[in-house]
């Protein structure tokens, strides 16, 4: 690995490493909730990011001269399987979600809007890892693997945001927004720092990956300001 790989490397680790801190966000700002059906969603999504991670495992063992040897396998494909078989447990024990109907809210919208996005993202960084790749020359099984991993994270969001309209309480819907805006500037910082630090991104991959992020951050953003802590103040806006 030349300096360039290397660094690059280290852009790939670190947005990995912010989409696991990304995915608890939510669950921490809903910890005090009054309804317990808040979680149904997040365990489904950790389900979900829990499954493509051992798929992810397998894939990257298999392929000759892959990142993964037989202990990396066992180590980190356990690691998985027993987070997805707690997740089902929690599954089977808490609240299930309400099923209230969906676009009662204006922030309902939004969080169906950010559930696509996450989709579609999640799915073309994990079907394609090496076309996500930018202004990288020389692209080695270690870069791809990260990419499917940061996208099962990617996709497991998708099911979060898709569950908010089950949501009882305005105030949680409020407070899951903020988790996402708190979400997207940081991950502003990890771009900005990638390209200004580490120097890996032309200008144009840059301003591509930058302006995506403003344009998603302006959506919650405004899902964020639109959802009033309770139903009063719904009232007096719609007034």
């Amino acid at each position: 690995m030349n300096h360039e790989q290397k660094e690059y490397h280290y852009f790939l680790c670190m947005m990995y490493g912010f989409y696991i801190i990304y995915s608890i966000l939510v669950p921490l700002y809903l910890l005090n909730s009054m309804d317990r059906s808040v979680f149904y969603g997040h365990h489904w999504s950790k389900v979900v990011s829990s499954t493509l991670l051992v798929f992810n495992d397998i894939i990257s063992y298999n392929i000759k001269d892959g990142p993964w040897n037989y202990k990396y396998l066992c180590l980190f494909t356990s690691y998985h399987i027993v987070n997805l078989l707690i997740n089902f447990y929690f599954l089977r024990i808490e609240d299930k979600a309400w099923g209230r109907h969906p676009y009662s809210d204006k922030v309902d919208v939004i969080a169906r809007i950010d559930s696509l996005i996450y989709l579609i993202t999640g799915v073309l960084v994990y079907a394609f890892p090496d076309k996500v790749l930018l202004d990288l020359e020389e692209k080695h099984e270690s870069y791809t693997t990260l990419c499917r991993s940061c996208a099962a994270l990617i996709l497991s969001l998708s099911f979060e945001s898709y569950c908010l309209s089950e949501f009882l309480f305005l105030g949680d819907k409020k407070n899951f927004m903020f988790a996402r805006v708190l979400g997207s500037l940081a991950k502003a910082f990890v771009i900005v720092h990638a390209s200004l630090y580490w120097k890996i991104f032309s200008l144009n991959s840059f301003l591509l990956l930058f302006a995506s992020n403003v344009v998603y951050n302006l959506v919650v953003v405004y899902g964020y300001l639109v959802t009033p802590n309770h139903p009063k103040e719904k009232l007096k806006n719609d007034e």
